[in-house]
């Protein structure tokens, strides 16, 4: 289920260009005490892994990035309404977090207080098994290995053999967490579209590397299903990997 939120930021909402821990946080804040906790600390799991199974979109609206006398340090301010997108597969979080809402009828973000202007639970698309998506929140695929006893992280483009095959092994991994069964291979690919637009994120004091772009994505309709309610790729919950369906575009 997709949760549509609008609110408005005539207060001038003014936010780090690396926004994501904040914006997750809000929205956990926003859930239930008891989905919260399971939220942040347990999750769904599946060998040892953990899936939290929400993500969210990178906030949309007017604004203007500034970069501070410390150089180091961007900004960006909201000017008018500001519109996020919030998608999970667990129906209980979608419905958690809107009443919540309703109910307090602002969103507060860094202790300050915003209007919420529209909320709305979307309709489920139809989801076919080919479909083309464009990215709401860049795309993330990595691996992590040892190197002279080091950890090390190294991070796919779409252009890499690689990229194709980690996406659907956590998709796959994300299926059997939530339902509780296996899947065999799906001949799952996603091919970029147009020329996909790298992007670095900063997340905790770690650099992330994703993208952002338009892609064609062909596989099961339950994988894809996945992908579509909880994110595609890895960091979901963080902020990554949320997307929508061309044809039903929204911004």
């Amino acid at each position: 289920m997709r949760l549509q939120l609008i609110f408005s930021s005539k207060e001038q909402l003014v936010l780090p260009i690396n926004y994501n821990n904040i914006i997750q946080a809000v929205i956990l804040r926003n859930l239930s005490p008891k989905l919260s906790d399971f939220f942040h600390n347990e999750g769904y799991q599946f060998n040892n892994r953990k899936f939290k199974l929400y993500t969210f979109s990178n906030l949309y609206g007017k604004n203007t990035i500034k970069r501070l006398q410390n150089k180091n340090y961007i900004t960006i301010l909201f000017h008018d309404d500001v519109t996020i997108l919030v998608s999970s597969i667990i129906p209980d979080f979608t419905m958690s977090l809107s009443s919540s809402l309703l109910k307090k009828g602002k969103l507060t973000i860094l202790n300050n207080d915003y209007k919420i202007k529209f909320i709305k639970l979307l309709p489920e698309p139809k989801i076919e098994n080919s479909i083309k998506i464009k990215m709401l929140s860049p795309i993330t695929v990595y691996s992590t290995y040892l190197n002279q006893n080091r950890k090390r992280t190294h991070y796919y483009n779409p252009t890499e053999q690689d990229f194709s095959s980690l996406i659907e092994k956590n998709l796959i991994e994300k299926y059997a967490a939530f339902y509780g069964e296996s899947m065999v291979s799906t001949h799952f690919s996603i091919k970029p579209l147009t020329p996909p637009k790298k992007v670095l994120k900063i997340y905790k004091n770690f650099i992330i590397e994703s993208y952002l772009g338009r892609f064609l994505l062909n596989g099961n309709k339950k994988l894809l299903r996945i992908a579509y309610d909880t994110g595609i790729g890895a960091k979901n919950s963080q902020g990554f990997g949320c997307f929508e369906l061309l044809h039903n575009n929204i911004y």
